[in-house]
């Protein structure tokens, strides 16, 4: 999906959502946000997000899905397991029934770092396209920045070697 069709999806499900008289919100992460907010990529294979509430979203999703004969997992909330934080994030676009909002690029960083799937998806080119539009010109600066959200334990090994290649100390 591109941007176009990321935000056509969008007005598609608010008008599901008004069709039944409810207001929604979702919390968008990963490619989509890369594509949507940084336009650093031309497409994402699904979007990430948290949304509420969350059984009207996933029928709605579903209902989107077998119309424009989409994967069944383009909306989904699988990154619910990298714990997100949805304080951290801000208003990008509403419609009448859906507000949509996205994390700030620091947390976005941060995320991809703690995240990282190296080889399987595009998380190393969004990693080295947010630390040139943050300006991160030192390791310890990239390590500031992922303190402030998550367990710098809880960094993969091979994350921080990259860091610590592509920034030095």
């Amino acid at each position: 999906m591109n941007k176009n069709e990321i935000l056509f999806y969008f007005d598609i499900m608010n008008k599901k959502l008004k069709d039944k008289d409810v207001s929604a919100y979702v919390n968008v992460y990963g490619g989509a946000v890369m594509c949507l907010v940084f336009n650093s990529r031309d497409n994402t294979k699904d979007i990430d997000a948290i949304f509420e509430p969350e059984s009207v979203l996933k029928e709605i999703a579903v209902e989107i899905a077998d119309e424009h004969k989409l994967s069944k997992d383009w909306f989904n909330d699988e990154i619910k397991l990298f714990r997100p934080e949805t304080t951290n994030n801000k208003f990008f676009k509403s419609w009448s029934n859906l507000k949509l909002y996205v994390p700030t690029a620091e947390y976005m960083f941060a995320m991809k770092c703690y995240s990282a799937r190296f080889g399987k998806s595009k998380d190393l080119e969004d990693m080295i396209y947010l630390i040139k539009h943050l300006e991160i010109h030192k390791f310890s600066q990239a390590v500031g920045i992922i303190e402030r959200f998550f367990d710098l334990n809880q960094i993969r090994g091979e994350v921080r070697e990259f860091l610590l290649e592509e920034l030095g100390d």
